[in-house]
């Protein structure tokens, strides 16, 4: 039986999609179990040893090990720890990880979570909304930015739909983004206006290249036959987070594999 700690550390929340994602992960996985949620008050040695009383196999802290009185990551395996964890960052695959304890070993998950997708929403319109309430909901970053705000920073996480319904301004923002660093630029609006905003970039002497237009979606979204704005929103966001995932966006009957990677 496998039972579940999860500290003040995981119960805001920042880290809400992480845990449900985690949950859903475990269940998967077929090693799902019993969840005990601590507060700052609780004395969690008596609450293992209860747990281990009533036959518990395994128990999992979640969060960091302070309820467990901390230090594991700052003693003599410090070093070791700290370079697991610069490692996972960098080939963003979680492990698990081994190091020598008092009386065994301590088992260490370091567990890889992406940056959230930053969506940033370039518009004004009655669409605006619904995409950003999604977005919101999924626990990404969002940025509403009106005709006068400068596009923010960008980079392989951040997802920013064009959806201003001006032409002038559209081909604007397209000049600014094609050229940055923003993992997906999406587009509203039908392939012959999205083509003819190309065209234009071109006469102006700024056309996107052939890295820059991999990552131009437009007309955005996946095709689900939208017709609403929250219909629009929905298929946007699946593209989205499909393009986040190396996915395809396709139908999950189709796919050959697990339907969750493990990193």
């Amino acid at each position: 039986m496998y039972v579940y700690l999860y500290d003040n550390f995981v119960r805001g929340k920042k880290y809400a999609s992480v845990v449900r994602a985690m949950e859903i992960s475990l269940t998967d996985y077929g090693i799902a179990g019993k969840i005990l949620r601590l507060n700052s008050y609780s004395d969690v040695k008596p609450i293992i040893e209860d747990e281990l009383k009533r036959g518990a196999k395994t128990i999992v802290m979640v969060g960091n090990d302070a309820p467990l009185g901390g230090g594991l990551a700052d003693g003599p395996l410090g070093g070791r720890i700290r370079a697991d964890a610069q490692r996972v960052m960098d080939e963003e695959r979680s492990d698990v990880v081994g190091y020598p304890a008092e009386g065994g070993e301590a088992l260490v998950l370091h567990e890889f979570l992406p940056r959230p997708i930053r969506l940033v929403i370039c518009g004004e319109g009655n669409d605006v909304a619904p995409l950003a309430r999604l977005g919101a909901e999924l626990g990404w970053q969002v940025v509403t930015l009106g005709k006068n705000d400068a596009l923010p920073p960008a980079d392989d996480r951040t997802a920013a739909v064009v959806m201003s319904h001006n032409y002038a301004r559209d081909l604007a923002l397209l000049g600014q983004l094609l050229p940055g660093r923003a993992g997906y630029v999406g587009l509203l609006g039908p392939r012959s206006r999205t083509e003819r905003l190309l065209a234009d970039l071109k006469q102006n002497g700024t056309p996107p290249n052939v890295i820059a237009l991999q990552r131009l979606h437009g007309p955005v979204g996946l095709d689900i036959g939208a017709e609403t704005p929250e219909e629009v929103a929905l298929a946007i966001a699946a593209e989205i987070r499909a393009q986040m995932a190396g996915r395809g966006g396709g139908k999950l009957k189709e796919r050959k594999g697990p339907i969750h990677e493990r990193r």
